[in-house]
């Protein structure tokens, strides 16, 4: 048997880009360019993610913040215990598992996730920087809202 004798139908053009598909390759894009303008800091998006949360929260469990990043209560702690390590943030109270953590940033740690936000922001522009003014704040607000429905229970 020949080839073209199991092909019937070949189509003319390749079919629409799956937004789904493109969203997952662009955020990989932009997760590798994060983490290499944070490798300087010793840390990666997760941990300028946490500091950024404990930074506005007064106190929160390990298990709220493991929540917000979508990872396990041990990995958060980890994490945790990797800002620690480095100074940028101080446990105060109990570690135990669902008991609310008196987590504080230090001057240190302000520090570094103030740089680190502004490493973000120049990756920001540099990603989108091929779209004009308009088309940037468009698909920034596009991006806000998808965020935000997605997190929703489905009713």
């Amino acid at each position: 048997m020949r080839l073209d004798e199991f092909v019937t139908e070949v189509p003319p053009t390749l079919p629409e880009p799956n937004a789904a598909m493109l969203l997952i390759a662009l955020g990989r894009r932009a997760r590798a360019r994060v983490d290499e303008v944070l490798a300087p800091h010793q840390i990666g998006y997760r941990h300028v993610s946490a500091l950024g949360h404990i930074a506005a929260s007064r106190e929160i469990s390990y298990s709220e913040l493991a929540r917000r990043a979508s990872v396990t209560a041990q990995s958060m702690q980890a994490t945790l215990a990797r800002l620690e390590e480095l100074g940028l943030v101080h446990r105060v109270g109990s570690t135990s598992q669902g008991q609310r953590a008196r987590l504080t940033v230090t001057p240190k740690g302000r520090r570094t996730l103030a740089t680190c936000r502004q490493a973000l922001s120049e990756v920001e522009t540099e990603i989108l920087s091929v779209l004009p003014a308009k088309r940037r704040d468009a698909l920034r607000g596009a991006l806000v809202e998808l965020f935000g429905a997605t997190g929703r229970a489905k009713t």
